[in-house]
């Protein structure tokens, strides 16, 4: 199982994913799990006209975004602070064995210094959450 964090909810997270999932094999949309938020995939799938439905297509842990879904390409820290949970949830399952990978979507490093988690991107947070050296 591949889990896909969708990166900042309200950036191109959703839209690179449902666009990438769309262009996969029914077999391998079986063995792809989205770690975000199940409204927010909804929206930008009516947006950009994606037949694929977020929860029977492909599996979503659906993760909540507060006040979500939040308006497209505005800075908020309510994206950082999804994103950065959409991410720790997709760590927590790799570590139980859930999935077997992680993909991320793109991230707002604005976004997530303003909800106050630190990092310099995707590699400094993924080796604090798995307690891994650089």
């Amino acid at each position: 199982m591949i889990g896909i964090t969708m990166g900042d909810p309200a950036g191109v997270g959703p839209e690179i994913i449902l666009k990438a999932i769309a262009d996969m094999t029914p077999e391998d949309r079986a063995a792809t799990r989205v770690f975000g938020n199940l409204a927010t995939l909804e929206a930008v799938a009516g947006m950009i006209g994606s037949p694929l439905v977020a929860g029977t297509d492909f599996a979503v842990t659906d993760l909540p975004v507060e006040g979500g879904p939040l308006p497209m390409g505005r800075l908020d820290p309510r994206a950082g602070e999804a994103c950065f949970r959409f991410i720790e949830a997709a760590v927590r399952a790799a570590e139980a064995g859930a999935i077997g990978c992680i993909v991320t979507a793109p991230i707002n490093k604005e976004a997530l210094n303003l909800a106050g988690h630190h990092y310099d991107g995707h590699t400094g947070m993924l080796r604090s959450l798995t307690g891994s050296k650089a």
